[in-house]
């Protein structure tokens, strides 16, 4: 994480109050500094991801499930077959994140003195990023997905696109609805 970092998310949840508000202070110019970063890359992003950027809130979404998908490291080379869908749960409906990969997913764990819940795991911050290696050519942008998560790991989700799939609870608990013609 660039931006919503888990040491500064610890210091704007701290009991210390002058510290707590010395990191909701740092937190509102992080924020300003993140959706300027966002600005630029805007031109770079496809309808897909923007809507992952700016439309879709998941704050407290609760991680239903994550699966990756495919053979070995592709590096930088698009595949069908490289894929990770993420399930997370909010109130009333399910969203699926379907990410066509370029690397694999890196999980990085909690600090070890952790505050906060570790189950159910929720999802608390994210950030999109563009791959920036110096000398990197490639025929569309590839981007980074990070995530700061409840129990304090993060997610680092490399991938070339997404898609975004919205399911009310309703209609998964009580079945398709029919269509008339």
């Amino acid at each position: 994480m660039q931006f919503f970092t888990p040491e500064l998310y610890l210091r704007y949840n701290s009991s210390d109050d002058d510290e707590a508000d010395t990191a909701d202070r740092e937190w509102e110019a992080v924020l300003t500094r993140y959706r300027s970063h966002l600005d630029s890359l805007k031109g770079l992003m496809n309808p897909r991801v923007k809507e992952l950027s700016e439309d879709l809130r998941l704050h407290d979404a609760h991680v239903l499930d994550i699966k990756e998908v495919g053979g070995p490291d592709i590096g930088l080379l698009p595949s069908p077959n490289s894929m990770a869908i993420i399930s997370l749960g909010r109130p009333g409906e399910v969203v699926n994140l379907i990410y066509f990969l370029w690397g694999e997913i890196e999980e990085s764990r909690a600090v070890e003195a952790w505050p906060f819940s570790k189950s159910p795991v929720s999802w608390l911050y994210d950030e999109i990023d563009i791959e920036r290696r110096p000398g990197l050519v490639t025929p569309s942008p590839v981007f980074f997905h990070r995530c700061l998560m409840s129990d304090g790991s993060m997610l680092s989700i490399p991938f070339l696109d997404v898609v975004i799939q919205t399911f009310g609870v309703d209609s998964l608990v009580n079945g398709p609805r029919s269509i008339s013609a």
